[in-house]
């Protein structure tokens, strides 16, 4: 998504849970997870958000690094993702 003159446009779910990434098509959760989960215990949090369809979808997975690659923004900054759209919060 972040090939030149491809802006990234965003849109917001009427449930205020996702975001879905209109140049690559991605639904995103909105917000984060603030816990630490190893490769070998995330598929247990991917079944849970599809067992109670998070967001109205029940086909979650866990992106690439290619996928993540394209939420990130060079031009914004300092958390380098569009806060407009996602929920970033920092401890001190």
């Amino acid at each position: 998504a972040q090939f030149t003159h491809t802006a990234p446009v965003y849109a917001k779910s009427s449930d205020g849970l996702t975001v879905k990434d209109e140049v690559t098509g991605l639904t995103w959760q909105k917000g984060y997870d603030t816990e630490y989960y190893y490769w070998a215990s995330i598929q247990t949090v991917v079944d849970n958000l599809n067992n109670q369809k998070y967001g109205g979808y029940n086909d979650w997975r866990v992106p690439t690094i290619k996928e993540l690659y394209s939420l990130w923004n060079m031009s914004t900054g300092w958390p380098y993702i569009n806060t407009e759209y996602f929920t970033i919060t920092y401890s001190t």
